[in-house]
């Protein structure tokens, strides 16, 4: 079926409404600055918002190939939370039991000063702190939740998970279904963070250039098309926008998203997300959501297809079928909405890791950091790693546990695009087994093979 809003929608994120957005020069000619960040989005803004923390009157420039934000950190679904794309678990046989639980105490502290920030900053970005609600839609879902539930007493964080009845679901969500609750999740306006954050830099002194993409990053100089800047730091944030320069240590993974018209109270009451809750489930192929401020649901989640040799692509942006798929998703968890008016539609990569941990990375020879990979996490840890990369720059050391992580390689092509592109078709095929009620089998073990 071709749904009438693939051709009506907006071609942009619904997050572009009412944001008060500058436009800013490009970079021209030869300047020099203490520090330069490549790239425009959450990760070079918290890095530039330390560095002037720690040192006042710091001089820092950004340059951004587009505008501030064009990436993931101003289309994503808004979910400012203290997730990690890996369990403690898994996270645990990388780093060591001790680390995993700073590294997670560290997330959940940062979600409050996030918010906390928002308000002593007088930043107006839609900050909800409602906690997430994951749906448990069958007898699959139940054992990742109780997965989830276990690997967090594990850890000693047993007060940061909860198992809900169907009734105290129905009190966040109106749904027949068991969850799991976390209270650690708040839902944010992307956009507005971000021009937030780029006018509190500016006001620092800070310096952001649009338009300039840069064509080479080394040590002490990035070089853009009509400028020059040298510095004595680089930093290297383009995370799924630079993968082709990474080394295979990233891959642009493709994330969707649809949001609907504002909706009527008669509506929401049908619905739920009354303290605007971040709302997933257990499905494979991942889907999020969020009420926004003006009562629209913003819908997303994968399925885009891995493009050979990590191109970015930005046809992928608007993927027809996937669109398509989100919509029967957002139908199929809340049926009043099949007649509700989609008005926006949009997409874009995101940076994933080999072993899905994202790192801060900083070389104090050649004074060149690169972070990233924070597989649709990135709110928080862009906070996170931020701080940590501006600790490196102005100290040489930071003992956040994620600190000069090295990822595997991703595999060469032609076997890299054969094993994403397979673990994504076969991800679909396994929900739509375990929505039949199935558990496990052969496909869920091939699809953990393939993306463990």
């Amino acid at each position: 079926m071709r749904y009438r809003f693939l051709a009506e929608a907006h071609r942009r994120p619904v997050w572009s409404e009412g944001a008060q957005e500058v436009t800013r020069s490009s970079l021209v000619g030869t300047s020099s600055t203490e520090t330069v960040i490549v790239g425009g989005g959450l990760s070079g803004l918290w890095t530039a918002f330390w560095l002037t923390e720690y040192s006042p009157g710091v001089l820092v420039h950004i340059v951004e190939a587009e505008r501030i934000g064009h990436g993931a950190s101003g289309r994503n679904g808004g979910w400012l939370s203290s997730l990690l794309p890996v369990s403690l678990t898994d996270l645990s046989f990388s780093i060591g039991e001790d680390r995993t639980v700073a590294v997670q105490t560290t997330m959940f502290e940062a979600v409050n000063e996030v918010v906390d920030l928002c308000l002593r900053h007088s930043i107006d970005a839609d900050v909800a702190h409602g906690g997430s609600v994951s749906l448990i839609r069958g007898p699959a879902h139940e054992v990742r939740a109780q997965a989830d539930i276990e690997d967090y007493r594990r850890f000693g964080f047993a007060t940061h998970i909860a198992h809900l009845d169907r009734r105290h679901t129905a009190e966040r969500v109106r749904v027949d279904n068991e969850s799991v609750f976390r209270p650690d999740c708040a839902v944010i306006h992307p956009r507005r963070l971000v021009e937030a954050l780029a006018r509190l830099l500016e006001d620092r002194g800070v310096v952001i250039h649009e338009n300039s993409r840069a064509t080479s990053i080394g040590s002490g100089r990035v070089e853009t098309p009509n400028g020059l800047l040298v510095a004595n730091s680089v930093v290297d944030c383009r995370e799924a926008y630079g993968a082709r320069d990474s080394g295979r240590r990233v891959v642009p993974i493709q994330s969707s998203m649809i949001a609907t018209e504002p909706l009527s109270p008669k509506i929401w009451e049908r619905i739920g997300l009354f303290g605007r809750e971040a709302l997933s489930d257990y499905r494979r192929q991942i889907v999020y959501a969020q009420r926004t401020a003006d009562d629209r649901l913003a819908f997303g989640g994968r399925g885009v297809g891995y493009s050979y040799g990590s191109r970015v692509r930005s046809s992928a942006d608007f993927d027809d079928r996937v669109h398509s798929q989100l919509f029967e998703s957002m139908v199929d968890l809340f049926p009043e909405l099949r007649d509700t008016r989609i008005t926006h539609r949009w997409g874009g990569p995101l940076g994933v890791p080999r072993d899905w941990t994202w790192t801060v990375d900083f070389d104090v020879h050649d004074r060149v950091g690169r972070m990233g990979g924070y597989v649709g996490d990135g709110v928080t840890s862009t906070y996170v790693a931020g701080r940590a990369m501006a600790r490196l720059i102005m100290e040489g050391a930071d003992d956040l546990a994620l600190v000069g992580h090295r990822s595997p390689r991703w595999e060469p092509e032609p076997l890299r695009w054969i094993g994403i592109n397979t673990a994504n078709r076969l991800a679909s095929m396994v929900d739509r087994q375990e929505s039949a009620g199935r558990v496990g089998g052969v496909l869920s073990r091939v699809v953990d093979a393939l993306i463990g």
